[in-house]
């Protein structure tokens, strides 16, 4: 069985609730812990990526810019 280790403590996370070792409301914070902690993983990487893209693109309009003047 392949998967995520977050996916597993969260299985572990959930069968022990089942047999009443945990409160519920412990799983429950828990969760929305790690929710959080991968939405903002996703958030950060998405912001990178915007930025690698104004970059790219203000140097492609540098570049064109400067090869379309023409030196006296």
């Amino acid at each position: 069985m392949t998967g995520s280790g977050a996916v597993a403590f969260l299985v572990l996370l959930l069968a022990a609730t089942r047999a009443r070792v945990i409160a519920t409301n412990v799983l429950q914070r828990i969760t929305h812990r790690l929710v959080a902690v991968i939405a903002m993983r996703a958030m950060n990487v998405v912001m990178v990526m915007v930025v690698i893209v104004v970059a790219v693109g203000t140097m492609y309009v540098g570049l064109l810019t400067h090869l379309g003047t023409t030196p006296e």
